[in-house]
């Protein structure tokens, strides 16, 4: 899944009243948190690696 901005979503949508009632019904009674710096996930992807493959299991 791509992250794209709130603001762009009327772009993919076609049309910015439901891009905005999908981003309220998304968003109510939740709390956004935006985190800055590398993505983990990105650089492990890149690398080849897993997450999934780090895990042991008993």
């Amino acid at each position: 899944m791509l992250q794209v901005d709130f603001g762009e979503w009327g772009n993919i949508f076609n049309d910015e009243i439901m891009a905005a009632t999908i981003i309220d019904g998304l968003i109510h009674n939740s709390v956004i948190k935006s985190f800055a710096g590398p993505s983990y996930r990105l650089l492990n992807h890149i690398r080849g690696k897993s997450v999934l493959s780090s895990i042991t299991y008993p």
